[in-house]
Protein backbone atom coordinates (compact mmCIF):
# COMPACT_ATOMS: atom_id res chain seq x y z
CA UNK A 1 0.00 0.00 0.00
CA UNK A 2 1.31 3.17 -1.20
CA UNK A 3 1.77 6.13 1.37
CA UNK A 4 -0.23 8.40 -0.93
CA UNK A 5 -3.20 6.36 -0.87
CA UNK A 6 -2.72 6.56 3.32
CA UNK A 7 -2.66 10.15 3.57
CA UNK A 8 -5.63 10.78 0.86
CA UNK A 9 -7.86 8.32 3.46
CA UNK A 10 -6.64 10.29 6.49
CA UNK A 11 -7.37 13.81 4.71
CA UNK A 12 -10.83 12.42 3.78
CA UNK A 13 -11.38 11.44 7.14
CA UNK A 14 -10.06 14.84 8.55
CA UNK A 15 -12.54 16.60 6.14
CA UNK A 16 -15.38 14.16 7.31
CA UNK A 17 -14.97 14.76 11.19
CA UNK A 18 -14.32 19.08 10.41
CA UNK A 19 -17.59 18.77 8.68
CA UNK A 20 -19.38 16.75 11.71
CA UNK A 21 -17.47 19.68 14.01
CA UNK A 22 -19.19 22.41 11.72
CA UNK A 23 -22.62 20.59 11.98
CA UNK A 24 -22.16 20.59 15.38
CA UNK A 25 -21.30 23.90 16.58
CA UNK A 26 -24.50 25.10 14.17
CA UNK A 27 -27.09 23.09 15.59
CA UNK A 28 -26.12 23.24 19.43
CA UNK A 29 -25.74 26.27 21.41
CA UNK A 30 -22.49 27.80 21.84
CA UNK A 31 -21.96 27.14 25.45
CA UNK A 32 -22.77 23.31 24.98
CA UNK A 33 -21.27 23.26 21.29
CA UNK A 34 -17.91 24.78 22.85
CA UNK A 35 -18.11 22.36 25.61
CA UNK A 36 -18.21 19.28 23.19
CA UNK A 37 -15.92 20.24 20.65
CA UNK A 38 -13.11 20.98 23.48
CA UNK A 39 -13.72 17.62 25.33
CA UNK A 40 -12.89 15.52 22.02
CA UNK A 41 -10.13 17.87 20.78
CA UNK A 42 -8.56 16.64 24.33
CA UNK A 43 -9.03 13.11 24.12
CA UNK A 44 -7.72 13.04 20.71
CA UNK A 45 -5.10 14.95 22.00
CA UNK A 46 -4.44 12.63 24.27
CA UNK A 47 -4.27 9.48 22.40
CA UNK A 48 -2.31 11.75 19.52
CA UNK A 49 0.52 12.59 21.87
CA UNK A 50 0.38 8.62 23.56
CA UNK A 51 0.85 7.03 20.05
CA UNK A 52 3.39 9.57 19.00
CA UNK A 53 5.34 8.57 22.35
CA UNK A 54 5.15 4.72 21.16
CA UNK A 55 6.12 5.62 18.08
CA UNK A 56 9.33 7.48 19.23
CA UNK A 57 9.79 4.56 22.23
CA UNK A 58 10.47 2.24 19.47
CA UNK A 59 12.44 4.05 17.57
CA UNK A 60 14.85 4.91 20.29
CA UNK A 61 14.42 0.93 21.42
CA UNK A 62 17.98 -0.34 20.48
CA UNK A 63 17.11 -3.73 19.64
CA UNK A 64 13.58 -3.01 17.77
CA UNK A 65 15.36 -2.25 14.11
CA UNK A 66 12.72 -0.06 11.90
CA UNK A 67 13.15 1.72 8.40
CA UNK A 68 11.90 4.80 7.46
CA UNK A 69 8.81 3.83 5.62
CA UNK A 70 7.81 1.57 8.71
CA UNK A 71 8.14 4.64 10.77
CA UNK A 72 6.17 6.57 8.52
CA UNK A 73 3.00 4.01 8.47
CA UNK A 74 3.46 4.26 12.54
CA UNK A 75 2.95 8.05 12.47
CA UNK A 76 0.07 8.19 10.28
CA UNK A 77 -1.21 5.34 11.90
CA UNK A 78 -1.05 7.48 15.46
CA UNK A 79 -2.47 10.49 13.57
CA UNK A 80 -5.85 8.11 12.01
CA UNK A 81 -6.30 6.68 15.48
CA UNK A 82 -6.07 10.25 16.87
CA UNK A 83 -8.90 11.60 13.94
CA UNK A 84 -10.95 8.25 14.78
CA UNK A 85 -11.43 9.25 18.15
CA UNK A 86 -11.92 12.88 17.75
CA UNK A 87 -14.93 11.74 15.77
CA UNK A 88 -15.97 8.93 18.17
CA UNK A 89 -15.89 11.08 21.22
CA UNK A 90 -17.91 14.20 19.26
CA UNK A 91 -20.30 11.77 18.29
CA UNK A 92 -20.74 10.32 21.92
CA UNK A 93 -20.28 13.70 23.42
CA UNK A 94 -23.39 14.70 21.29
CA UNK A 95 -25.40 11.97 21.79
CA UNK A 96 -24.72 12.24 25.91
CA UNK A 97 -26.01 16.14 25.28
CA UNK A 98 -28.72 15.80 23.53
CA UNK A 99 -30.35 13.09 25.90
CA UNK A 100 -29.59 15.32 28.61
CA UNK A 101 -30.94 18.62 26.61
Amino acid sequence: MSINLVVAVITYFMILVTAYIIVIFTNYKEETSEEIIVRAYNHAFVILAFGLFVVYTLIILPHITLDDQFTSYLILMSKFISILTLGGSLFLLTRKKYTNE
